[in-house]
């Protein structure tokens, strides 16, 4: 699975939040959503839970966003590159409200 952090920087520029709203929503420190962000580290399940409610957002939803190239097989990557942008788009337009 992708980077955590994809999944929530995508759905932060959706919402026009920034990490430090995230912290004060999920009261989650900075530090602690920077490393996430950065994919230092992967949250626990609570945390997730944390930042999926403060986004409104399913957990799933953020993992479906989390998913990036490298997680893709060699000889399937171009198709990545060719649909990503449109079911990034369609998770978003069906699944997330705007800020």
């Amino acid at each position: 699975m992708g980077k955590i952090g994809k999944g929530i920087k995508i759905l932060l520029k959706k919402k026009n939040l920034t990490q430090k709203d995230l912290s004060e929503m999920t009261n989650l420190s900075e530090t602690s959503i920077s490393l996430v962000m950065k994919g230092h580290t992967y949250p626990r399940a609570g945390t997730l839970e944390k930042v999926s409610k403060a986004l409104n957002v399913k957990t799933e939803i953020i993992l479906l966003l989390s998913i990036d190239k490298e997680d893709i097989t060699e000889d399937r990557k171009q198709f990545y590159d060719i649909i990503w942008d449109t079911i990034e788009s369609s998770i978003l337009a069906l699944f997330v409200s705007d800020g």
